[in-house]
């Protein structure tokens, strides 16, 4: 989860404690297992995947178009899990959170896999430079399954109140399997892979090259200061004015990325609706401006009077 999330969501700054037991959070998420799940200290559970990075930049639109289909077919997928709202009232919906992230740094440059070792050893001599880097991660916050009987409810809560007197306090994975499970296989179909340590370094600290995330961070208005390391200035896109955005045309972050100074960071939150709710919603302000014009074409209007 992306950095003033996790601290707006755990209501403190970090490095913060917690008031009634001085425990020092030295993390923004209670726990963290192998396979890319986070658990939130707001109870949130979000599963992370490593998506394959494409050179785009020099391609020509189609193969653009058929590069970023993929993430595309990953995204409908995802909707697709999201609930229609009863009575289209759209507070009563159920919509899938994500949160697309790329991340850039650099890194010595090292040999191409596979390559021989003495051509290795010679390019390693050869190779005194460092060269950037770039990672595109996607999460999915899973809902839980099961375990709607109000009486598993009661046990579950007093579980949960024993562990955390006993300092045991352990989420509860087995809720969130069968989700877990779902979306692992459609951002598998989609190149979707297990965070390498390198990677993983870079979702958490993104803000310190990587270097973890127990640092003290000033904030101020428009930027972060990350402990003598640098300053990351920021910007925000609240909301798009246009309904529809046709690729490649309106390539808004691909154009932040081709920047002589681009981001280092890329950070996109949204919600996904299921497809058919958001292609009647851009139909509806389609037709809209053209009902408006018909109507006013058939409007009689006043010759005006003779004397």
């Amino acid at each position: 989860m992306e950095f003033f999330d996790r601290i707006k969501a755990r209501g403190g700054s970090a490095p913060s404690t917690a008031k009634n037991t001085d425990a020092l959070w030295t993390t923004p998420w209670a726990y963290r297992d192998e396979e890319g799940t986070y658990f939130g200290y707001n109870e949130q559970v979000w599963l992370y995947r490593s998506l394959p990075v494409n050179p785009m930049e020099w391609e020509d639109p189609s193969t653009r178009l058929a590069l970023g289909q993929q993430l595309s077919t990953l995204l409908g997928e995802i909707g697709s899990t999201s609930t229609v709202p009863v009575g289209g009232i759209r507070s009563l919906s159920n919509n899938r959170e994500i949160h697309i992230l790329s991340v850039t740094w650099e890194e010595p440059a090292s040999p191409p896999e596979g390559t021989p070792p003495d051509l290795a050893d010679f390019q390693r001599a050869c190779l005194g430079y460092a060269s950037p880097k770039k990672a595109l991660f996607i999460g999915v916050r899973l809902r839980p399954t099961g375990g709607n009987n109000s009486n598993s409810g009661i046990l579950d809560q007093a579980r949960r109140v024993a562990t955390k007197v006993l300092l045991e306090d352990v989420p509860d994975r087995a809720a969130y399997r069968n989700d877990r499970e779902l979306v692992a296989s459609m951002c598998s179909r989609a190149g979707g892979r297990l965070l390498s340590q390198i990677e993983r370094n870079q979702l958490e600290s993104w803000f310190n090259n990587g270097r973890g995330p127990d640092t003290t961070i000033v904030e101020n208005s428009t930027s972060i200061d990350v402990q003598a390391f640098e300053t990351y200035e920021m910007s925000a896109v609240m909301r798009f004015n246009n309904p529809i955005m046709h690729a490649p045309d309106a390539q808004w972050v691909l154009e932040a990325a081709s920047h002589s100074n681009g981001p280092k960071v890329v950070s996109v939150r949204a919600e996904l609706e299921p497809a058919s709710l958001t292609r009647n919603r851009a139909r509806r302000s389609q037709r809209r401006p053209g009902a408006g014009l018909e109507g006013a074409a058939e409007t009689p209007t006043l010759a005006p009077a003779r004397l």
